[in-house]
């Protein structure tokens, strides 16, 4: 995976200052120090921030030729009907670019360089296919072996994603092949409108590579929209509010040319990684438990006083989340064993008994190996960022049993991530974190 800087641009005008300095600081690099460096960038900005001018949204569309017409029918459309569309009235058309508002953030320029690289946008042929198909989306990914029975494929960028999964049942050797396709989102360059805007889902890096070689007009697939929702998932990191989206000022294409309203940046290197894992799981029936001593027996332990049950795991997993800084961590906490007493009122008390959550961090590059093991305090005083961001991966919902006959689901969740300064004996560097838990019986 790469770990080379890109040039970059970003949309600060339209961001308030505790959003632009949070994007800042995660996403880009600075010679000087990261909150201070992003506060003076935002600084540059803020005066037009705080005024906004109307923007203009006006679009104009253009259907194609007949000639290309005929090409497009060549253009495969069941991604694009089963991922992108949903049901919704769609086209193929050419729509004016500078007027389309954007939900992104950023323009990755290092991205559009390459995805440039062998397209003759002079054909209508090759533009075409690089607003379409995957020809000039040159990509790659890595596979490695995690622990048995567990693969990651991780590759540069952030739309890696699975596409879906398939059976098949080989007769003559009597097995089952389970597998999953792992790939990129949909191929296609998509807008679409809502009322009277035109609001560009997909394919932001093709639309800024075609304008830069002076095109004022980009193929797409044109979505009738009904509802905000239709632009799949609004809201996430890295993309602007519907608010804003749909505020009298929305962010149009024409302002990443405009070194008023976007700054030139150094960007870190995204990374998006998926693990996929198989479990081999003894999972007791129903019939079996419905044999066993009903619930009520829980508070009775010796002469009605406590007892204590050891557990059954029927499912458990590792909870994961992605970090700001491009690191993985993966978390888990184990149940020991189910305590029940009866409180003074005789009212029963169950207790879960648990192990303290266990963390391991898979890094996206390794430190300097500490040549020992780092106390609480000692970890404590040595973080240097107190608040990491982190989006989660899964937070699987782990389901116990007991041999009474008590079935409860146990769920882990992350609530803060601190980095420290400090690096474990492989060069891995050392996180403290905060979760809550929540358990309910099934």
């Amino acid at each position: 995976m790469s770990h080379i800087l890109n040039d970059g641009r970003v949309l600060v005008a339209y961001m308030d200052e505790q959003e632009a300095t949070s994007f800042l600081r995660r996403r880009c690099v600075f010679d000087g120090d990261p909150d201070e460096e992003a506060r003076k960038l935002y600084a540059r900005f803020s005066r037009v921030a705080s005024k906004l001018p109307r923007s203009s949204t006006k679009v104009r569309v253009k259907d194609f030729e007949p000639g290309i017409k005929e090409y497009l029918k060549k253009v495969p459309t069941d991604r694009i009907r089963s991922e992108a569309v949903r049901g919704l009235g769609w086209s193929f058309k050419k729509v004016e670019i500078d007027g389309l508002i954007c939900i992104q953030k950023h323009i990755n320029l290092s991205y559009v360089k390459m995805i440039s690289q062998g397209c003759d946008f002079k054909k209508e042929e090759d533009l075409i296919d690089i607003c379409f198909t995957d020809r000039f989306l040159n990509r790659a990914s890595a596979v490695s072996k995690m622990a048995e029975n567990e693969y990651k494929v991780s590759a540069d960028g952030d739309d890696l994603m699975i596409l879906g999964s398939s059976s098949s049942y080989d007769e003559r050797g009597k097995t089952r092949t389970v597998s999953t396709e792992v790939g990129w989102g949909v191929p296609s360059v998509l807008v679409v409108k809502l009322g009277e805007r035109y609001i560009l889902q997909n394919g932001c890096h093709r639309v800024y590579a075609l304008r830069t070689k002076g095109m004022r007009f980009v193929p797409c697939v044109l979505v009738e929209g009904e509802t905000y929702a239709n632009l799949g998932s609004p809201g996430q990191p890295g993309f602007f509010s519907e608010s804003l989206t749909m505020s009298k000022t929305p962010p149009t294409f024409a302002a990443f040319f405009s070194d008023n309203l976007s700054a030139k940046v150094k960007m870190r290197p995204r990374h998006t990684m998926i693990t996929i894992s198989a479990q081999v799981l003894k999972t007791p029936t129903e019939d079996a438990f419905s044999k066993r001593v009903p619930r009520v027996a829980l508070d009775r332990g010796k002469d009605g006083g406590a007892g204590v049950e050891d557990v059954e795991v029927v499912s458990e997993g590792w909870n994961a989340y992605s970090l700001s800084d491009g690191n993985v961590l993966k978390v888990r906490q184990l149940v020991r064993g189910v305590g029940h007493s009866k409180d003074s009122r005789g009212k029963a008390v169950l207790t879960v008994s648990q192990t303290p959550p266990i963390v391991a961090v898979i890094p996206r590059a390794l430190g300097t190996p500490g040549n020992r093991d780092f106390g609480g305090p000692e970890l404590d005083s040595s973080v240097v960022e107190a608040d990491v961001e982190f989006e989660k991966v899964k937070e699987p919902v782990n389901e116990y049993a007991t041999e009474s006959g008590l079935r409860f689901n146990f769920v882990l969740r992350l609530t803060r991530v601190s980095r420290t300064s400090k690096f474990d004996r492989d060069g891995v560097p050392i996180y403290l974190i905060k979760t809550e838990s929540q358990i309910d019986s099934v």
